[in-house]
């Protein structure tokens, strides 16, 4: 992060030089001329420019000029605040707007969460990952809001990676493949984002199970857990923007579900 706002500033600084040696060599150039004419360069010119010129174009090109060269200036100004400014509602463009919710696969009811096997069948294939359904039983859901507060709409998210924290371990998903969502539009600022990912291994299914019993078993080192998801939004002007979900998940009395209790938004 602090290298991004030193090449930031970097830049800003080349344009401000640009900025000052552009208007430096416009005020040079009638001076320039001026000795060059009082040498003889140019042939068709018998001397400098008389007394009575200079005082005329001193009285006209200098402060035309040199009010030419602070609107230029301004006008950078402006755009250097305005692109700080969008930066800024950016930053803050999408905020939970409900808590989430992350359910696995319930034996009893033949569900993950509300969702059963011909919705889940039909999430994967609107998500492009019909090959995940062999193994849906082995999978996690992830039910979040986003409010967009800019009035460019969302285009589509894709995920990057997902991580699980618990008990001092990380798990880890940045396997696209194993990674399906879909977006569903619940009004015109606020979305819901559905996810579906499967861990590799055994370790990661047993210790999301104890965290969604710990409550149950009185296991509360495995009580509260952390949910991390990178993604890429893409709206409708194509503007890439990278969010960072957060979610501290507490064990409830459903064994088969966990809820978030603290949720925060972060765009990089």
């Amino acid at each position: 992060m602090e290298k991004g706002r030193q090449t930031g500033s970097h830049i800003k600084g080349k344009r401000k030089v640009k900025i000052l040696m552009a208007g430096t060599a416009i005020l040079a150039v009638p001076f320039l001329l001026d000795w060059l004419y009082g040498l003889g360069v140019f042939g068709i010119w018998n001397n400098a420019f008389s007394a009575e010129s200079w005082f005329s174009f001193i009285g006209s090109y200098l402060p035309s000029t040199i009010l030419g060269l602070l609107s230029i200036y301004q006008a950078h100004i402006i755009r250097q605040k305005d692109e700080e400014y969008r930066k800024l509602l950016n930053k803050h463009r999408f905020v939970p707007a409900s808590h989430g919710c992350v359910c696995r696969y319930e034996e009893e009811n033949g569900t993950i969460g509300r969702y059963d096997i011909s919705e889940i069948r039909q999430m994967l294939s609107q998500g492009g990952r019909k090959e995940l359904f062999k193994e849906w039983e082995q999978g996690y859901i992830l039910e979040c809001d986003i409010h967009n507060s800019s009035d460019i709409e969302i285009n589509k998210i894709e995920l990057e990676k997902i991580l699980w924290e618990t008990n001092g371990a990380v798990y880890i998903q940045k396997n696209r493949d194993r990674i399906a969502n879909i977006l569903k539009r619940r009004s015109y600022d606020q979305h819901q984002m559905v996810v579906f990912w499967i861990f590799d291994g055994t370790e990661a299914k047993d210790r999301i199970t104890r965290c969604m019993l710990s409550k149950t078993r009185s296991e509360y080192r495995f009580e509260n857990s952390m949910l991390t998801v990178h993604l890429w939004i893409v709206d409708d002007e194509n503007q890439v923007s990278a969010l960072i979900m957060r979610y501290r998940l507490q064990a409830q009395n459903d064994q088969y579900k966990l809820l978030s209790i603290e949720e925060k938004y972060y765009v990089r």
